[in-house]
């Protein structure tokens, strides 16, 4: 939990999006009987990054010790599996799933909450209720992929499919590995440049049903960037399940990151046709330059360990954050540990 509350209170768009879902929170509970309980998550968080970012005044909060045990108490609400391993170590990428679900909760809650005002309060002024619902804050971790299949027997192309994402799971290992890869010779990808391109890059899919040829086919399938977010959150997926000993395995391997990423040559529209996975040479950037802010570290094997956080202060100030310690850094010494979480802010 605290790496992933340090990494992202570094992120002005995310700390103002949680500051707009608690404003749109309140504005609902100052005149309507909603049940506070039921929308708590969202407040108990902001007053966790208000004391993270020293905005003391805003929150009524004294500096020192972070304390998360309201956080932990009010997502435990929300989430059954979250309440059963509070007591355990958990996965960073999994409990930032739990926080940004509680948040959605909340805003749905008084969204909800707002729509049927429209529906069942003849007093209403539905012209305003409707624009409470338009104006609920959006997540600047949402965006948006394309998904795109063509069969190799027809050469017809499927319609494209969407989805929307919030953490993009890159891959540390080739498709290239056989079955009878061990981990001395498994195919890394050294830089996240590289795992972008994997993650990209059009792969064969066999045994898929294609409506023209009436039969199951090979396809090509590609993934593709479509939006863009505000704040682009990539996790390494670093666990490995080894074949041969029947175990997941972790993946120490250093992956080389920037501190500024441009992934315009991954966007859809960046992209040449489908049997072409070379990126664009002059791709048009459409916003997609990031700077990093944020780090996440994992240290230990694949079923247990340790996380810590480097964050962003300034623009020439970095900690690495611990448990128990707050240490002073460079950004020199960020870009050489083991990313696992990488939180990026749009520029």
């Amino acid at each position: 939990m605290n790496s992933v509350l340090q990494a992202f209170s570094s992120s002005p768009n995310f700390y103002a999006f949680i500051c707009a879902v608690v404003t749109y929170i309140s504005s609902s509970l100052e005149n309507e009987n909603i049940d506070e309980n039921s929308v708590c998550a969202t407040t108990s968080l902001k007053r966790v990054l208000d004391q993270l970012q020293h905005k003391y005044a805003d929150s009524g909060l004294k500096p020192g010790p972070l304390n998360t045990r309201k956080l932990s108490n009010d997502l435990c609400k929300y989430n059954k599996s979250f309440a059963k391993a509070i007591h355990e170590q958990q996965d960073a990428h999994e409990f930032l799933h739990f926080l940004l679900e509680a948040v959605e909760k909340d805003i749905e809650e008084v969204c909800s909450y707002n729509m049927g005002r429209i529906f069942f309060d003849i007093t209403t002024k539905a012209d305003d209720e409707l624009m409470k619902v338009s104006e609920k804050p959006s997540s600047p971790l949402s965006g948006r992929l394309i998904n795109e299949m063509t069969c190799l027997t027809c050469y017809r192309e499927s319609p494209p499919s969407s989805a929307v994402f919030s953490v993009l799971s890159l891959p540390i290992v080739s498709r290239l590995n056989s079955e009878t890869s061990n981990s001395r010779n498994l195919h890394t990808l050294s830089s996240l440049w590289s795992s972008l391109e994997e993650y990209t890059s059009s792969e064969r899919i066999d045994g898929v049903f294609c409506h023209h040829c009436k039969a199951k086919t090979t396809v090509r399938r590609r993934i593709t960037i479509e939006k863009v977010p505000k704040v682009l959150c990539l996790h390494l997926n670093r666990k490995y399940f080894h074949l041969k000993a029947h175990k997941m395995i972790k993946i120490e391997q250093h992956v080389e990151f920037p501190q500024k990423l441009d992934i315009s040559p991954f966007l859809f529209y960046n992209r040449k046709r489908w049997y072409d996975d070379t990126l664009a040479r002059s791709p048009q950037s459409n916003g997609a330059l990031y700077e990093l802010v944020g780090v996440i570290v994992h240290h230990g094997a694949s079923n247990g360990g340790h996380y810590t956080a480097y964050r962003k202060l300034n623009e020439k100030k970095w900690v690495n954050t611990s448990d128990t310690h707050v240490v002073p850094t460079s950004i020199h010494e960020v870009l050489r540990s083991n990313l696992y979480i990488g939180v990026f802010e749009r520029v």
